[in-house]
């Protein structure tokens, strides 16, 4: 019997080209969607390379504007309350009270009228760009606005307002930790402003320990009955310390009466104007000795030099100076280095350690010492302070001291190896022996200042 096959060769050929057809057809689609999948990927990392780079000039733009606000706000701060600021002319524009409008229909109204006039100033030059500045007589207001990379080329702008209030500060409290507080021996607290608060925990060692006011603890309290706290209360705020921004604010009013003790042995007599320590004219202290290996300055037995002392990257160790009968005055500032590697709680400097019977009042108003690191204190019954002990690290007092004021500790670091461990439990930051504080809230000093900012839309360059 003889079978016929259901597809001869033509047939099958045919059915290889449809089949090569479909291939072709499957081939071209996958092609096309790679190709567009690789398109997509390719415009999605171009938008965003472009976003960031349109958001890092944004940035610049904003440094560069809040560099001429803080040029000027440094300007301000050095202007008694009572005598308004006025911009210089070849800095900011210069605009008496009466020229500007007592107010605006609108914010855009505000901003478009500042702008024209901001555009109309001879542009200073900052690192990243230019910029100008105004401050209206009379306001606490500063307008500024920059321009990348220069205004005649501008590719993108910037217009702030910023509305700030400098202010000095009053404590509140006798004392004041952001961070564990240890408190033991004998330690007498006491005035109309006998209180104690800390942001971490509270520890009370012993039951001999007096705290006429309240003592409020953010986190824990560890002790007996001797001293009634409350638990769990809101953290209250801490002052910057840092000596080195109060420098531009105090030298103006107490350039005559200052001594900067610079980090290579020099002592310098500041210019009024002078934004940095160690730039002025050399001066003789002939009662303050220095030790270049531990960069330390040390006041001699018989100091008797009064004024502020404002020691630059460098320590001070304190062992003499003054009598009840009278007193040593000064304004002891204690600075670190500026460097980046300051702000990461690696200072090497800063530190004030003070024993024996020293006997000290403050030269400018209230401000005793201003501490860059660790403040710590040994004394006698003849030891007595009066003012405001302000640090950016740790405390550390014990003895038989006396102090007519405040203590505040900003706890902003901990540096290792500085004189007070904050980990270090009792040993740690403390205030202990037979210690009396009396503090009656008669304190109002130069500590910090508060700047609100309110940022407006961005105008592109042109």
């Amino acid at each position: 019997m003889t079978y016929r096959s259901d597809m001869d060769g033509a047939g099958v050929r045919r059915v290889a080209r449809d089949d090569r057809g479909v291939s072709m057809i499957i081939v071209l689609i996958i092609t096309t969607i790679v190709v567009s999948m690789s398109a997509l990927a390719l415009s999605i990392a171009t938008r965003s390379l472009r976003s960031s780079s349109q958001h890092v000039t944004y940035e610049r733009a904003l440094h560069t504007a809040e560099y001429g606000v803080d040029q000027t706000l440094a300007r301000v701060a050095r202007v008694e309350p009572e005598d308004d600021y006025e911009s210089p002319t070849g800095l900011v524009a210069s605009l008496p009270g009466a020229a500007w409008p007592s107010s605006f229909a609108s914010a855009k109204a505000e901003r478009d009228y500042v702008k024209d006039l901001l555009e109309s100033q001879t542009p200073q030059t900052s690192p990243d760009g230019q910029f100008a500045v105004i401050k209206p007589a009379g306001r606490n207001v500063v307008y500024a606005m920059s321009w990348l990379p220069n205004k005649a080329n501008a590719q993108r702008s910037r217009l702030i307002k910023t509305e700030y209030l400098l202010s000095t500060y009053r404590p509140a409290n006798a004392i004041l930790t952001n961070s564990t507080l240890h408190l033991g021996g004998n330690a007498s607290i006491s005035g109309s402003g006998g209180n104690i608060h800390t942001n971490g925990d509270l520890h009370v060692d012993g039951n001999s320990v007096d705290v006429e006011g309240t003592a409020s603890v953010s986190g824990e309290y560890h002790g007996g009955p001797a001293v009634s706290a409350t638990e769990g209360d809101p953290n209250q705020d801490v002052p910057e310390v840092d000596p080195l921004d109060l420098y531009p604010r105090l030298v103006p009013e107490y350039y005559e009466n200052w001594y900067d003790l610079c980090p290579d042995g020099s002592v310098k007599r500041p210019n009024q104007w002078d934004e940095e320590p160690c730039n002025g004219t050399a001066v003789v202290l002939d009662d303050w000795s220095y030790n270049g290996g531990t960069k330390t300055w040390s006041p001699d037995s018989d100091v008797d030099s009064d004024g502020v002392f404002f020691v630059y990257n460098g320590n001070v160790k304190m062992t003499s100076g003054g009598t009840a009968g009278s007193p040593l005055q000064m304004t002891l500032f204690v600075a670190s280095d500026p460097s980046p590697s300051a702000s990461s709680c690696t200072r090497q400097y800063g530190d004030l350690d003070v024993s024996g019977g020293v006997v000290l009042k403050p030269w400018i108003a209230g401000e005793l010492f201003v501490v860059h690191r660790d403040l710590t204190i040994t004394g006698n019954p003849s030891q007595r302070f009066n003012g405001i002990m302000a640090v950016h690290e740790q405390i550390g007092i014990s003895g038989n001291t006396t102090i007519e004021g405040a203590v505040v500790a900003e706890n902003a670091c901990d540096t290792s190896g500085s004189p007070v461990d904050d980990t270090a439990g009792p040993s740690g930051q403390s205030i202990s022996g037979s210690l009396s504080i009396t503090y009656n809230l008669d304190l109002d000093v130069a500590l910090g200042d508060i700047v609100r900012t309110v940022l407006w839309l961005e105008y592109g360059g042109a």
